[in-house]
C-alpha cells in the first residue's frame, strides 16, 4: 500500500510516501518525498525514531543539531539519526527544494559511518552527477502493489547510500594511509584472483577500484613490492601450473583458461617464470 500525502501552492508542493513493505531487521525504508519550501519553513525541534537524510536540490536553508547550525544549499545535504533533537528551516529569500528517504535496521548506522555520516558530521556534499535525483525518480514511480516492490525499494536505498559513500566516505584515495591501502590491495587481489581468465590489466583494476593506476601500482608496490601486472602474471602462471599437472588439457586450452589469447606468448611467460616449457614442466 501507497499513501501520499501532497500539498500543492502557487509557492511550493510537499510530496511524500509512507511505504508498507516488508521489514528486515537489518535495514528498511520507511518513507521518501520531495518538497519545494515555502520561505522560512520550519520542522522542528523534533525528535525522530528512524534514520533520514536530505538532499538539496536548489535554494538554502540551515540545520540546526545540538545546537550547532550549519548553513546549506544546493548539492549539500544533512543526516538527521533517531533521539536527536533538530530544526530545519527553510532560507527567506531563496528557500530550498530538497528530496529525502528515511530509513532504520541494525545496518543503518554502519552504512552511514562507511559515508562519514555521523551526530558529529551530519552534512555531505554530493555534486558530480545526477544519481540521487534519478534513484529519487525512479522510488516515486514505484507501483506498490508490483511484485519485487519490496526488493526495488531497499535496492534504491542502497543506491543512495552508495553514491553518499563514494564522495562522501573515508575510503579516499588521496588519504594515503595504512588502513586504506589494505583495503583496496585485498580488493584488488580478490579481483584478480576471481577473473585472472578475462582480459584484464592495471587499467581494468584501476577502473575496478575507483582509484588512480599510479595509487594502485604504489599500493602493490608498498605491499608485496611487486607491480600489479607481475601479480598477475604470477597468478597466472601459478594456475597454469596446477592444470597442467592435474588435467590432460592441451597446452593451447590451459593457456587461455588462464588469461592467454597466444599460446607462443604463453609459453614464453611460463619458461620465464619455471625455467622450463609448459610441456616439460607437465613430464617432470
Amino acid at each position: 500500500m501507497k499513501i501520499t500525502v501532497s500539498m500543492l501552492t502557487w509557492e511550493g508542493f510537499m510530496n511524500q510516501y509512507h511505504i508498507n513493505v516488508a521489514r528486515t531487521e537489518e535495514l528498511y525504508v520507511c518513507y521518501y518525498g520531495e518538497d519545494a519550501c515555502q520561505p522560512g519553513h520550519q520542522f522542528g525541534p523534533f525528535v525522530r525514531d528512524e534514520y533520514l537524510i536530505h538532499y538539496i536540490l536548489k535554494g538554502k536553508g540551515t540545520y540546526i543539531i545540538e545546537g550547532q547550525a550549519f548553513e546549506l544549499s544546493a548539492h549539500q545535504g544533512f543526516l538527521i539519526q533517531p533521539n536527536e533533537l533538530t530544526t530545519y528551516r527553510a532560507d527567506e529569500v531563496d528557500p530550498w527544494h530538497y528530496i529525502w528517504i528515511g530509513f532504520d535496521g541494525t545496518l543503518a548506522k554502519s552504512l552511514l559511518e562507511q559515508g562519514n555520516l555521523s551526530t558529529q558530521t551530519p552534512i555531505f556534499t554530493y555534486n558530480k552527477d545526477q544519481a540521487l535525483i534519478n534513484i529519487h525518480k525512479n522510488l516515486m514511480a514505484i507501483n506498490m502493489f508490483d511484485l519485487g516492490k519490496d526488493s526495488l525499494i531497499l535496492g534504491y536505498l542502497y543506491q543512495w547510500l552508495g553514491h553518499i559513500m563514494s564522495t562522501n566516505g573515508t575510503r579516499d584515495e588521496n588519504k594515503n594511509n595504512t588502513s586504506n591501502q589494505d583495503i583496496y590491495f585485498k580488493e584488488a587481489l580478490s579481483y584478480i584472483h576471481q577473473h585472472y581468465y578475462k582480459d584484464i590489466n592495471i587499467y581494468t583494476l584501476s577502473d575496478y577500484l575507483g582509484i588512480d593506476r599510479t595509487y594502485l601500482f604504489q599500493i602493490f608496490k608498498n605491499q608485496i613490492h611487486k607491480a600489479p601486472s607481475d601479480y598477475l602474471i604470477t597468478y597466472r602462471l601459478k594456475k597454469a601450473a596446477e592444470l597442467l599437472l592435474k588435467t590432460d588439457l592441451p597446452i593451447n586450452q590451459i593457456a587461455e583458461a588462464v588469461g592467454y589469447k597466444d599460446p607462443l606468448t604463453f609459453s614464453k611467460a611460463f619458461k620465464k617464470r619455471h625455467g622450463v616449457s609448459p610441456k616439460q614442466y607437465r613430464i617432470t
